[in-house]
């Protein structure tokens, strides 16, 4: 049981880092089109912007996502939570609630509403 806490531990671990990432690598992204729309004042460097700030929204949500499972395996056996996950149809219920929590969490909400935000302003600002 102990070796499951510490691999649940480090998967969580994994899985903040992996956030973290993405959300450096959206904000680099977001810079560089902010930039390049700035300097030629082209409106599609700005509209193509947005397709790659969802997808690193989805992405991170998944990070999230997969964080709260983790978190989950201290209160479970492992061989009980695979179980209950494969053959139960409340837990898929359950996951897809989950996983909706996680696309909509509050942090992501914020910061991946905010980078949407400013694009809208600024595509709108030049048309």
């Amino acid at each position: 049981m102990k070796k499951n806490l510490n691999s649940s531990k480090n998967c969580i671990l994994i899985m903040e880092k992996n956030s973290i990432i993405v959300k450096i690598i959206a904000i680099t992204n977001i810079s560089i089109v902010l930039v390049l729309a700035a300097s030629t004042t082209n409106l599609h460097y700005l509209l193509f912007a947005f397709v790659p700030t969802l997808l690193f929204w989805l992405m991170d949500s998944y990070f999230v996502y997969r964080e709260k499972i983790y978190r989950q395996f201290p209160d479970q056996s492992l061989g009980n939570f695979y179980s209950e996950l494969m053959l139960s149809p409340k837990s898929i219920f359950t996951e897809l609630r989950t996983g909706l929590l996680a696309i909509f969490s509050s942090i992501n909400s914020m910061f991946y509403g905010a980078m949407l935000l400013t694009l809208s302003i600024l595509s709108l600002s030049l048309l």
